[in-house]
C-alpha cells in the first residue's frame, strides 16, 4: 500500500510541474499542461485541445504564479506529441494571439452540451448558474452567453443528462473575472442569434468545438518480401500429395479503420496484387482479405510501438496459367506483426501473413513476410 501511495504522489507532483500559464503581450493568458518545446514552439495541452505557441508572442510564462524562462523550460522532459489525441489543434502566432481571452476555461472545468428545445446544441463551459439562468463560455470565444432555462431542453455531460444537478449547483457568476469578455443574453431576435449554431454572428468562436472522433482511418502500401506457396491435395483413397514453391515479391494496398485506445479494435480490407510463383512466373494469383483487427499499444502515452493482429476471410483469384480449368475458392486469412508510428502521421509495419484458399480439391496456403508504410487519414 505504501508503494502505491508513493507512486501516486510521484505522478501527481510530476504532472503539477508541467502546468503553466502563458501571458501574451496584450496581457491575455492561456493555461495548459506543458508537453514540449521544439523549434521555438511551445506545445500546451488544455483538456482535448492542443495549442502550438510561437515563442515570439510569449511575454511571460508562469508556473504556480512564479515567472519562469524558456531556457529553464528547455531543461524539462519533452514529450512526443500525439496529435491524434486532440479534438482541436491551433497554432498561435503574431497574427492571431490577440484573439486569446483572459477567461479561457480552466483545466478542471468539464465540457457541457446544452440542448435547446428545438434540438439544436450549444457546447461550452458553465461559468455560473442560478435558478433560471446558465452562463456559458465557449472554448476561446470572447463572448459568454446567458441562456434562460425556458430555452433549455436538457444539459448533458459525458453522455449523461444532468439538467437537475446543474440547476442545483451553487455557482454564482462573477463578472469581475471576465472583464475582457462580452456578456450577451441569448435572444433569438437579436443580432447575436445564429439559427445554425447559436454562436453570435459577429463573434464566431476563435477555437470552435469539434466532435472528438473515436476512430482513425489508415491507408497502407507495402511489399511482400518473400514467402512460400504450399499446395496439399487429399484423394478418396487417402493418398496425400503436397508441394511447395517460393513466391516472388509483390505489392499490396490496405485500408483500415480502428480505435484510438491502448487496446483497440477495427476492421479493414486489403488487396495483395498478382503474386507470381518463382518457378513458373506466368502462374499468378491474388488475395483480397476482409478482416477484423486487434491492436495493443505497448508504450502507453507515446503511441510509437504496437502489436497488431488480423483475422478474416480472403477472396482468392488466379489466372489460367495457375489454375487451369479448376475453380478457386476463398479461405481464412490471419496475420500478425509490429507497427511503428512516426510523427503521428506515418506508420511503418512489419507483418507475417497467411492466406488460405482452395483450387478445386487442392488446399492452398500462402505465407509471406511483408513491410509497408501507412498514412493516418484521420
Amino acid at each position: 500500500m505504501k508503494k502505491i501511495i508513493l507512486v501516486y504522489l510521484f505522478i501527481y507532483f510530476t504532472i503539477q510541474l508541467f502546468s503553466v500559464t502563458v501571458i501574451f503581450p496584450n496581457g491575455r493568458i492561456l493555461t495548459g499542461d506543458f508537453l514540449a518545446l521544439k523549434k521555438n514552439k511551445l506545445f500546451l495541452k488544455n483538456d482535448d485541445n492542443l495549442f502550438i505557441i510561437d515563442s515570439g508572442v510569449i511575454r511571460e510564462i508562469q508556473k504556480k504564479d512564479k515567472p519562469i524562462s524558456l531556457e529553464f523550460i528547455m531543461t524539462w522532459r519533452n514529450s512526443i506529441v500525439n496529435y491524434n489525441k486532440f479534438c482541436n489543434i491551433t497554432t498561435i502566432n503574431e497574427n492571431n494571439f490577440e484573439n486569446i481571452t483572459q477567461s479561457y476555461p480552466k483545466l478542471d472545468q468539464e465540457l457541457k452540451v446544452i440542448i435547446l428545445k428545438d434540438a439544436k446544441k450549444i457546447v461550452g463551459y458553465i461559468e455560473g448558474i442560478d435558478t433560471d439562468t446558465v452562463y456559458l463560455s465557449r472554448i476561446g470565444s470572447p463572448v459568454i452567453l446567458i441562456i434562460n432555462r425556458e430555452l433549455i431542453a436538457s444539459i448533458v455531460a459525458d453522455g449523461k443528462e444532468i439538467t437537475d444537478e446543474v440547476f442545483q449547483m451553487d455557482k454564482s457568476f462573477d463578472s469581475d473575472k471576465h472583464d475582457q469578455v462580452e456578456i450577451v443574453e441569448l435572444d433569438f431576435s437579436s443580432e447575436y442569434y445564429d439559427a445554425n449554431s447559436y454562436i453570435p454572428k459577429s463573434r464566431s468562436s476563435y477555437y470552435p468545438y469539434k466532435e472528438k472522433k473515436n476512430t482513425n482511418s489508415y491507408f497502407f502500401v507495402g511489399l511482400d518480401l518473400f514467402g512460400d506457396h504450399d499446395l496439399k491435395a487429399e484423394f478418396d483413397d487417402e493418398d496425400e500429395v503436397e508441394g511447395s514453391s517460393d513466391v516472388d515479391p509483390g505489392f499490396y494496398i490496405r485500408f483500415e479503420v480502428r480505435g484510438k485506445k491502448q487496446i483497440a479494435f477495427g476492421g479493414g480490407v486489403a488487396c495483395q496484387f498478382n503474386k507470381a510463383i518463382s518457378d513458373y512466373k506466368k502462374a499468378k494469383f491474388t488475395f483480397i482479405p476482409l478482416y477484423i483487427l486487434g491492436r495493443l499499444q505497448v508504450d502507453p502515452g507515446q503511441n510509437l510501438v504496437a502489436i497488431k493482429t488480423h483475422l478474416g476471410y480472403n477472396l482468392f483469384f488466379s489466372n489460367r496459367e495457375y489454375s487451369g480449368y479448376l475453380t478457386t475458392k476463398p479461405g481464412l486469412y490471419f496475420a500478425g506483426g509490429m507497427e511503428f508510428t512516426l510523427d503521428d502521421i506515418f506508420i511503418v509495419e512489419i507483418f507475417y501473413t497467411v492466406n488460405k484458399g482452395k483450387c478445386d480439391i487442392i488446399d492452398v496456403t500462402n505465407k509471406s513476410v511483408s513491410i509497408g508504410i501507412g498514412i493516418n487519414l484521420k
